[in-house]
Parts: C-alpha cells; sequence; structure tokens
C-alpha cells in the first residue's frame, strides 16, 4: 500500500505529539503525585507548678482592725430584769426601806429594791432595783411605781419613779470556741486584705499591664477571750504588715508556656494553654534588691507530634490506603485521620518521602 509523503509526515505529528502529550501529563501528574495525611489528635491534659523570681516593686505597709464578735454557740435565757429609780420621801420623817421592798409599777408588775435605803425628809435616793419574775415582759420603760407596803396616806408622800428602762429580761449566755477565735482573727485579717488591696488599686490604677499581688504577714493578735470562756462578746485587734508587689502577668505567663513545653513527653507537642489556668502567690520577697518569688500554676493541652517515630513518613511508604489506616488506627493517641491520594486512582503511598505529607491538629 502506498502512503503518500504527505500522509507520512502527517501521521509522524499525530504520535509525536500524542507521545508528548501523554509526557506531558506523566510530568504534571508526577509533579502533583502525593499522599496527605490528615490527623485529629487526642487532647491530653498537662499542668506545671514552679517558682518564678521576678525584678520588681515591693511596698510594705503595716495596719491594724479591732472589733467586737460574739460566740457561735450563743444562747438567749429568761432572767430578772434590772434597773434604777428614784426614791422621793415627802414626809416629815426619815422612811427606811429594807431590801426586797416591793415596787409596783401602773401595770401590776412587781419588781424590789436590792439593797436597803433610808430616805430623809424631804429628800431623794437612788436605788436598784430587780423584777420579782423573769421574763421580757419585765422590761419597762421610765414608770412611777407605788410601793405597797406602806400605808395609803403614806403611799402618796413616798414613791418612786425610773428614768432609764429595766434590762436583763432576756439574758444572752455563750461559751467561746476556738473555732470563734480563730474566725475573729480570720474576719479582721480579710478585712484589711480587702482594704489594702483597694487603695493600691486607687494607687496603681495607671498600671493596666501589671497586678497588684500581696503577702499578708501577722505581726499581733489580741483576743479577749478564751476557748471555753463563757461570754456573750469578746473583743479581737489584729495588727498586720502588708507587703505588696506589681506582677506582670504576661512574663509569668511566657514563664509558665515554657516550663509546661519541657513538661510535654517527647514526641508530643504543646497544643494549647489555657491562659485562665494561670494561678500565682506571692511567696517571697527581697526588699534590697526589689525582687518577689511566687509560685506559679497554670494548665494546658497537649497532642502527638509529627515528629513522633509512629508518625515519621519512613513508616508510609509504598504502602496501600488499607494498609496505611492499619498503622494509624493501632495509634492511641490519634482521635481520627484522613487519607488522601492523589491522584485519585493512586493504588499505594509514593516511594519518596517528599511525596507524603503529614498533618496533625
Amino acid at each position: 500500500m502506498f502512503i503518500s509523503p504527505q500522509n507520512k509526515i502527517i501521521k509522524f505529528f499525530v504520535v509525536a505529539t500524542i507521545i508528548l502529550a501523554v509526557l506531558f501529563i506523566f510530568s504534571l501528574l508526577s509533579l502533583f503525585y502525593k499522599t496527605t495525611i490528615n490527623i485529629i489528635s487526642k487532647q491530653k491534659d498537662a499542668n506545671v507548678n514552679f517558682s518564678a523570681n521576678l525584678k520588681t516593686t515591693i511596698e510594705t505597709n503595716t495596719v491594724s482592725a479591732k472589733n467586737n464578735f460574739t460566740p457561735s454557740a450563743l444562747v438567749t435565757m429568761e432572767d430578772f430584769a434590772i434597773g434604777e429609780a428614784v426614791i422621793t420621801n415627802r414626809s416629815k420623817q426619815n422612811q427606811t426601806l429594807v431590801a426586797s421592798t416591793r415596787l409596783l409599777s401602773p401595770d401590776g408588775l412587781l419588781f424590789r429594791l436590792i439593797n436597803k435605803v433610808i430616805i430623809p425628809p424631804g429628800e431623794k435616793r437612788r436605788v436598784n432595783i430587780r423584777a420579782d419574775k423573769t421574763g421580757q415582759s419585765y422590761e419597762i420603760g421610765p414608770t412611777k411605781f407605788t410601793i405597797p407596803g406602806l400605808s395609803s396616806i403614806l403611799q402618796t408622800q413616798v414613791f418612786a419613779e425610773s428614768d432609764k428602762p429595766t434590762t436583763g429580761g432576756l439574758k444572752k449566755a455563750g461559751i467561746v470556741t476556738k473555732k470563734d477565735i480563730d474566725n475573729s482573727v480570720e474576719s479582721l485579717k480579710n478585712e484589711l486584705i480587702q482594704n489594702s488591696i483597694k487603695e493600691l488599686e486607687k494607687r496603681y490604677a495607671d498600671q493596666d499591664n501589671l497586678k497588684i499581688s500581696i503577702k499578708p504577714e501577722i505581726i499581733k493578735e489580741n483576743v479577749g477571750a478564751k476557748a471555753n470562756e463563757e461570754k456573750t462578746e469578746f473583743t479581737t485587734e489584729v495588727i498586720l504588715k502588708i507587703v505588696s508587689t506589681l506582677v506582670n502577668e504576661e512574663k509569668l505567663l511566657q514563664l509558665a508556656q515554657e516550663k509546661l513545653e519541657t513538661n510535654i513527653p517527647e514526641g508530643f507537642q504543646l497544643h494549647n494553654i489555657n491562659k485562665s489556668s494561670l494561678a500565682y502567690r506571692f511567696k517571697d520577697y527581697d526588699t534590697e534588691n526589689q525582687s518577689a518569688t511566687f509560685d506559679v500554676y497554670i494548665n494546658g493541652q497537649y497532642i502527638i507530634s509529627e515528629k513522633n517515630p509512629q508518625l515519621f513518613k519512613s513508616n508510609f511508604l509504598n504502602l496501600s490506603r488499607f494498609q496505611i489506616k492499619d498503622r494509624l488506627q493501632k495509634i492511641t493517641d490519634i482521635e481520627s485521620f484522613k487519607i488522601s491520594m492523589f491522584p485519585p486512582l493512586l493504588v499505594h503511598s509514593p516511594k519518596n518521602e517528599s511525596r507524603i505529607e503529614i498533618k496533625v491538629k
């Protein structure tokens, strides 16, 4: 069969074009030929406690507070109300009234003199009186008393009047416990601390990037009662030395992250740090060098790292999708994963590590 030179040239160019196209496609596929493994790691908790020393401002101040406190075991019981009265003698002779002489109020409540008294003619005497019976009903206001033991005529000449209420019909009794004493000291201590913090916050209101931390030290505490002592009220006084400092939380946070990272097991990486968990306590100070030591705590989470030996790319060379899946499922620190191969019809992963990409999050 005769083929013209012209047709031979055409066929040659067609075949050459097809070959070039195949080579181009192959080169293009080779360029993008890869396997990508996207991994979602299980998150594990990590925390760290450490001491940090920072240059800062140290300030000391002495404050005190004093207050009255009542025992927690306080009971109320009925007792004899007591008070004072002024006895007037308008008669022309001395009037002697013995102890327990009765005084009667307009409401019919009976009181008695506590001590004997002698009232000269035309004079007055102030006396102590006590209710004849117990109870709050005998707590009465200023009033006028008659003296039933005297004759009706003499009662108009010799009588008693009170200018103050009687009190004590209900009596409070309590036992001071060690807890009451401790609570009174702690209450005053907290009051002084809170007041000191408010004062410092006003003074350093322009220091937005710094926080105030204090270290209270009890200089003296005076408690006007002993444990198991019977008292209805006691007085407590506390004197504190307040040592204050300014804290750079950003610096502490930076140090905490560094410490947290050093605590992460090999083959894992810090995933996130819980800034809100940052806690610190003013532990010690050096006024001469203006530095403070803090006990610091923080927590976060860590995940498996791409540098973990179990995730080395060499572990996934020239494997089928099923084989890759099987290996990943055996890694307990992985929550889930996704395997992507390009081109989609790729049967095995590449033999070159540069064509394998592993991403962890």
